[in-house]
């Protein structure tokens, strides 16, 4: 079953959409101070910010996605029958029903190859190198070029933005700045010291970027650093669960298999909804839309206050926008296609005449309150109401009805 039947097209928002695929940007992190090419993908402590974020987010998600749709939206009255007009409050939306059953779509091949597994694997590499202490260079001072495991805490205006952390750092990069190489070239194993520094452009904190700073730092070890798996380096990024090479090479591959599987899921549901969207006569009132769109904005604001956080941080290093703009400008188009699958839903609901029985009604709330980790059905119906649970639920069944009807074409046929 795929996320979009799961959770239903109308339920979704803009964080389920486009920032659930961003979400993977978040926390990449690796050798710091190599070239300026690689610096982008491999700095100290990128991410580590944004994957706190992340983080919350994840846990979050599927709660915040039913708040934000129980009581942000007003989705009004569902009224009409084919031709559905006037359906929220205040505004003039209609829809005339394209044919919604045995929409033809192309599936994409689910394939994942020996080359996959290994470009996986080289591109993980990358991001979290496999390195080992080399203890023979604990009485000799660090070098030029050699790669150090340092624990430092960054401070700017007298504000400690990382505390403790730890990474990999080429001496001589000049990542955080001569000074600071300056001072790391000839220290020994255990020895501290610390720094001024300007904070770097793509240090991942975009609040600080070019801002000076204090770096305080004791070096850890000497570093071998590998550009092939060993297995202690497969247990050591997988907590464990993998302890040989073999093992991580199977867990790849079975994520791999995983997103391509989910990469074709979401390839048949987008191919479905546009084919069902091209196909009906809509007229949208540009208020509607607009009110979808402040309302959007507002959330994530408030998101963003929730996650103690601010709207720059949320937007840049959790989900991967280029700027606060770049968001509102994708929130502005994405509202229109949240207006547009609510009235086409609302629509097929009433053609369908769907209704929600009692059965139906308590394995849905079961596998609700298992996403958003409840186990008390009167504090989730609390929380969110039976009849905004019903709505989704509707949703849901029209997904379904999209989806079971949907066929696939081979080559150009059916």
């Amino acid at each position: 079953m795929s996320d979009k039947r799961k959770t239903g097209s109308r339920n979704k928002t803009a964080k389920n959409g486009k920032n659930a695929d961003m979400d993977k940007k978040a926390g990449k992190n690796g050798t710091a101070g190599q070239t300026k090419k690689n610096k982008k993908n491999k700095t100290v402590n990128k991410a580590m910010a944004a994957a706190v974020i992340a983080a919350a987010a994840v846990v979050l998600f599927f709660v915040s996605a039913l708040i934000y749709n129980a009581f942000v939206k007003d989705k009004g009255d569902k009224s009409g029958g084919i031709t559905l007009g006037g359906n929220e409050k205040g505004f003039n939306n209609s829809v005339v029903l394209g044919e919604y059953r045995g929409i033809k779509y192309s599936p994409l091949e689910v394939e994942v190859t020996d080359s996959d597994v290994d470009a996986y694997i080289s591109e993980q590499l990358k991001k979290e190198p496999n390195w080992e202490i080399d203890y023979s260079r604990d009485k000799t001072p660090v070098a030029v070029s050699d790669k150090v495991q340092i624990k430092y805490t960054l401070e700017v205006n007298g504000i400690t933005y990382d505390s403790d952390k730890t990474e990999i750092y080429e001496c001589g990069s000049n990542y955080f700045g001569e000074s600071f190489d300056t001072a790391l070239a000839g220290m020994l194993v255990g020895e501290s010291s610390e720094a001024e520094i300007t904070v770097p452009e793509d240090y991942g904190r975009s609040s600080i970027k070019g801002a000076d700073g204090k770096v305080s730092f004791s070096i850890i070890g000497v570093v071998n650093v590998y550009d092939y798996l060993t297995d202690g380096y497969c247990a050591r990024i997988t907590d464990g669960n993998s302890k040989t090479v073999e093992d991580y090479r199977n867990y790849c591959r079975a994520q791999l298999e995983k997103n391509a599987q989910n990469a074709a899921d979401e390839h048949k549901w987008n191919s479905i909804w546009e084919t069902l969207r091209d196909s009906c006569e809509l007229t949208i009132d540009e208020k509607s839309v607009e009110r979808e769109y402040q309302e959007m904005i507002e959330y994530y604001q408030s998101y963003a206050s929730y996650l103690n956080t601010t709207m720059e941080a949320l937007v840049t290093e959790a989900y991967g926008y280029g700027t606060v703009q770049d968001f509102y400008d994708y929130c502005r188009e994405y509202s229109r296609t949240v207006v547009e699958e609510r009235i086409i839903y609302d629509a097929i609901i009433k053609k369908e005449n769907i209704t929600v029985d009692d059965e139906t009604y308590k394995r849905k709330l079961a596998e609700y309150m298992e996403e958003a980790g409840y186990t008390d059905v009167s504090d989730f119906e609390a929380l969110l109401g039976k009849e905004k649970i019903t709505e989704m639920i509707e949703s849901d069944m029209v997904s379904e009805i999209l989806i079971d009807s949907a066929v696939a074409e081979q080559n150009g046929s059916s």
